[in-house]
């Protein structure tokens, strides 16, 4: 008699289907974008101490992504890469990814650009050269600031689709290789704290987003690659059982997110992550996974790029509203309340608008220029990354 094995999902989730999206990974890229919303809406705000720690932990959020990157495109991306690193297929390989990020990240980048041109904004001083690296999506890499400031860890990630080959021959081929890859990426996490520590880090050890360093790259790059690993260690049929196990799964969750609201958890936070991973890919029936694939959180999951994106703007609605509301006489609660269903409803309207009008429409033009490059090419994993 056949037993189901957790692993195995991983391999069907490989395989193209009709409207393929691995859901509960999607969603976690939904949580992760509006706990990042949440955590600059709520920075300065005072709020009781373990709340307190949950928000400040927000930009822990982007270390999320950046994982969660290295897996899927590790899952999408490995049949490709298996018998040739170069050529078409890495040309491919970079065409859609240009075609997932590009097209919002420039209209987004033009946009604030211009208001910064108008006065409206202050995140760019005017040099022509910052805004080319901006243009070129290589600020990040300890050059210049982002004129629309979330964009520092798209740039970073960029670089990450370009070292790709590189990272396949040291994490997805020997196991060597991959042990001491892994080993040098969280080595290289632990000092990075340590030194953004003596810097004064205004968040967290991890807090590493100075644009004038190479840390955000390093930091991206080590992450990228740990989610690459993740990858494999889920294909392991015995890793996959245990993390599927309900009651390990739920253990998993409520250990992290006790973390989440314990000061100085930040570097066990993120060695914890890689677990809520296996278990979104490989377990659909744990809790955790039926919560990310569920229809509201699989939606924020669709749009959270174009939430992560926007989001910077938005918020001077809830700086702005309170303020103007209670100068008609409305009670500071009240005008609170308002302004945050405000911001939260515009801002998920926007994201959607983006996604469906701009991002979709865009990155299937674009991929049509695969056939130009090779006719058959296996068909990516539909996946929001």
């Amino acid at each position: 008699m056949h037993t189901h094995n957790p692993a195995d999902n991983i391999g069907q989730l490989a395989r193209p289907t009709h409207n393929n999206d691995i859901r509960p990974l999607t969603g976690l890229r939904g949580v992760a974008a509006l706990w990042v919303v949440v955590h600059h809406m709520l920075l300065l705000a005072p709020l009781p101490a373990s709340l307190d720690t949950l928000v400040h932990h927000g930009y822990l959020a982007v270390d999320i992504f950046f994982m969660l990157s290295g897996f899927v495109m590790s899952l999408t991306y490995e049949r490709m890469f298996r018998t040739r690193l170069l050529g078409r297929g890495y040309a491919i390989f970079l065409l859609r990814r240009l075609a997932r990020v590009y097209p919002l990240y420039v209209v987004t980048l033009l946009a604030v650009a211009a208001l910064n041109l108008a006065g409206f904004s202050h995140s760019w001083s005017g040099g022509f050269a910052n805004f080319v690296f901006n243009v070129l999506m290589i600020h990040g890499w300890g050059f210049y600031d982002s004129i629309n400031s979330p964009a520092w860890s798209i740039s970073t990630e960029f670089a990450a689709y370009l070292l790709f080959p590189a990272f396949t021959l040291l994490v997805l081929r020997q196991r060597w290789l991959r042990i001491a890859s892994v080993t040098l990426f969280i080595a290289g996490i632990a000092l990075m704290s340590c030194v953004s520590l003596h810097q004064g880090a205004q968040n967290g050890p991890l807090d590493i987003a100075n644009e004038a360093t190479i840390f955000p790259l390093l930091r991206c790059l080590c992450e990228f690659g740990i989610g690459m690993a993740v990858y494999v260690a889920a294909r392991d049929p015995r890793i996959a059982k245990a993390c599927s196990g309900k009651l390990v799964s739920a253990f998993i969750v409520i250990a992290l997110l006790a973390c989440l609201l314990t000061p100085g958890s930040d570097l066990v936070v993120v060695l914890a992550t890689p677990f809520v991973i296996v278990i979104a890919a490989t377990s659909r029936k744990a809790p955790v996974s039926r919560f990310l694939g569920s229809a509201p959180v699989f939606f924020l999951g669709e749009i959270s790029y174009a939430m992560y994106l926007l989001h910077s703007q938005f918020l001077r609605i809830y700086r702005l509203g309170p303020l103007i509301l209670e100068r008609h006489h409305m009670p500071h609660t009240l005008a609170l309340l308002i302004t945050v269903a405000a911001l939260f409803g515009s801002l998920i309207t926007a994201s959607y608008l983006a996604f469906r009008y701009l991002e979709v429409p865009a990155r299937n033009a674009i991929r049509r220029l695969e056939g130009r490059l090779q006719p058959r090419v296996a068909n990516a994993v539909a996946v929001q990354s």
